[in-house]
């Protein structure tokens, strides 16, 4: 089943809390084109809108300091974290 915008606004939201009460360096990476396999253009759970609901609320929420930043990654090929 595939998340709603709403939905993942909100679990944005809450990821963002967490990473924001870290006190050590953090690096969030944020795949434009889909954060799994099954989320990617012509996939079963492809929307783009909450896709981007996701990214651009996680972009948001974020408190940015000298050692915590978002990062939009345009072209990242998904195969590469199945390898790590």
């Amino acid at each position: 089943m595939r998340t709603t915008v709403e939905e993942n606004k909100e679990a944005a939201r809450f990821i963002a809390r967490k990473i924001n009460l870290s006190a050590a360096p953090v690096r969030v990476l944020l795949p434009e084109k889909g954060i799994s396999a099954l989320d990617c253009v012509d996939n079963p759970f492809y929307d783009k809108d909450a896709t981007n609901a996701l990214l651009g609320e996680l972009e948001k929420a974020v408190k940015r300091t000298s050692e915590r930043d978002v990062s939009l990654i345009i072209k990242l090929e998904i195969s590469i974290f199945f390898i790590l």
